[in-house]
């Protein structure tokens, strides 16, 4: 009697799981889904494990057996490796997501690293130990020639770069917001200082501000000095999303006769054509909380704070994005 009811459970459970994948769009928007609730490290560690067995070995396995569509042929070349890298709020998300979606359309084995830690300032990744066809090199991946070094074959590298005054203003909103696990006690230290922007941004600069900044920065900058790397300016992802997926396939030397596919594997990923239910649940975006008021003072403080200003001018300066910030 208890089996049966141990195994009923487990079988209404199992139900329940079921239809919330199905309902949040699969398994990747699910577990999109769960990020605020779970630390990163463990979300960083699961993303790793989901995009070797998805694209290695699950879609493998099923275009074998005839039960989904053939791969797309992107590339004349084998062995080469696909590299996407970005700094943390530099797009991370958009390029970690649509990496995924290109991976799994031209039938390449996708990789992506640990994380020892989820609190930020964001740790060092360390890189995966097998070969990938691509490698997901996000938020602070300064290893990444190594592990191409050491895998061998052609780098093919888009670095995704955001103007730095954008990004670290993305940063402090995306701090203050908490909606990220690792970041609801920061958040609350940070809240609590409002609406004194001034302080609360001192706080976070010097909690993680600026070695965010400039551990994203150093990784950006060692990319773009590695051949094979070519840089994309996430402003152009939110002026023309398929111009921009567009340069990166190129960068990526994907055939010409596979970029329309892969362009539209990628296009569910741009903010524009998302619905406002679909928005709503885009907990990496932020800033909607603040109000008129608020992001007024959170202009004033970030034109007061004279080493955010003197940090910002610099990266811009490095990255080719209009100096002075203002």
């Amino acid at each position: 009697m208890l089996g049966r009811v141990v195994l009923g459970g487990l079988v209404a459970g199992l139900a329940v799981l079921v239809a919330m994948v199905r309902n949040a769009g699969g398994v990747d928007e699910f577990a999109y889904s769960l990020f605020p609730y779970i630390s990163s490290t463990y979300f960083q560690a699961f993303g790793s494990y989901y995009v070797r067995a998805y694209t290695c070995h699950v879609l493998p396995a099923l275009r074998r057996a005839g039960a989904v569509a053939p791969a797309v042929n992107c590339s004349s070349e084998r062995g080469a490796l696909n590299v996407i890298v970005t700094g943390a709020k530099g797009g991370t998300v958009l390029a970690a997501r649509s990496a995924i979606e290109i991976a799994a359309t031209c039938g390449w084995c996708g990789a992506i690293g640990m994380r020892e830690h989820g609190r930020w300032p964001p740790c060092q990744e360390s890189m995966p130990t097998f070969k990938g066809d691509v490698l997901l090199a996000i938020a602070n991946a300064q290893s990444w020639p190594a592990y191409a070094r050491e895998h061998g074959g052609t780098v093919r590298c888009a670095v995704f770069t955001r103007d730095p005054a954008t990004r670290f203003k993305s940063l402090f909103q995306y701090a203050l917001d908490g909606s990220e696990y690792d970041l609801r006690e920061p958040a609350r230290a940070l809240q609590a200082l409002l609406p004194d922007y001034d302080k609360a941004l001192a706080a976070m600069w010097e909690s993680m501000g600026r070695e965010t900044m400039r551990e994203s920065h150093k990784v950006l900058m060692q990319s773009l000095a590695h051949p094979g790397c070519v840089q994309i300016k996430y402003e152009l992802f939110e002026r023309d999303f398929d111009a921009a997926a567009e340069q990166w396939a190129r960068a990526w030397h994907i055939l010409p006769a596979a970029r329309d596919a892969v362009v539209k594997s990628v296009q569910k990923h741009d903010v524009k054509r998302k619905s406002v239910e679909a928005l709503a649940r885009e907990h990496h975006v932020s800033g909607t909380k603040l109000s008129a008021e608020d992001k007024r003072r959170l202009e004033a403080a970030l034109a007061a704070h004279a080493e955010v200003q003197a940090v910002v001018a610099a990266q811009r300066r490095d990255l080719g994005y209009r100096v002075p910030y203002s």
